[in-house]
């Protein structure tokens, strides 16, 4: 079920992301409580890869010992990209929550979607961000 809490903290980790120069997007797995909480790190690490739904999927199956994390749910500030939605389906995320629509369109595999909250916080975030990076 939704909690306002860890989409809220996933909102503070995107700003901290934009105050290193990152782009602002950042993802939180759940499991009864946070088991990871990351923001993308692909300029930090000059890794296109290292976007925050791959690394708290590493980091939830490391701390629980399995590649499934079917009784997890997933909080993200942007509708996950391509490979970060495939992922989440081989993970087998039991849900899935997001902010800011990304305008894809995808197929989901059994996990539950749940779109468009705190949209304008989220989406706001990332216009700020490319809105900066276009000045400089």
């Amino acid at each position: 079920m939704f909690k306002n809490s860890y989409m809220e903290r996933a909102i503070e980790l995107a700003k901290e992301a934009m105050q290193l120069g990152e782009i602002p997007i950042a993802a939180v797995l759940v499991h009864d409580s946070i088991i990871s909480a990351q923001y993308n790190k692909t300029i930090l690490l000059n890794d296109n890869t290292m976007h925050a739904e791959m690394l708290v999927l590493r980091e939830g199956a490391l701390k629980l010992n399995t590649r499934y994390l079917s009784q997890c749910d997933l909080y993200v500030t942007l509708e996950p990209c391509q490979m970060c939605m495939h992922a989440i389906s081989l993970a087998r995320v039991r849900r899935l929550y997001f902010g800011s629509y990304n305008k894809l369109k995808s197929i989901w595999h059994g996990t539950q979607v749940y779109g468009g909250l705190y949209e304008e916080i989220c989406s706001d975030l990332l216009k700020s961000f490319f809105m900066q990076k276009r000045k400089a």
